[in-house]
């Protein structure tokens, strides 16, 4: 089931949705205000690994992560988390 994130224009809450259905697209409402005043946010997601103990996962792209078990240095999100 997919997870999306929402913002709301009249009170600037971020809120996530899980659509079961495709009737689930249709009319998002704000938990907080009600308000159908709401977009679409762009959202990642992070996944994990598990490497053996005293290794940590290199970057491929600097050979060397500023974020331990973190992957996903090859794509950019070195470093953001």
């Amino acid at each position: 089931m997919p997870i999306f994130e929402y913002s709301c224009s009249d009170c600037d809450l971020g809120f996530e949705v899980m659509h079961r259905t495709l009737e689930s697209y249709n009319n998002i409402v704000c938990p907080s205000c009600n308000g159908l005043n709401v977009s679409k946010k762009f959202s990642t997601f992070a996944v994990t690994t598990q490497a053996p103990a005293g290794v940590l996962p290199m970057c491929e792209t600097t050979a060397g992560c500023q974020t331990p078990n973190r992957p996903g240095c090859k794509n950019g999100t070195c470093g953001l988390v």
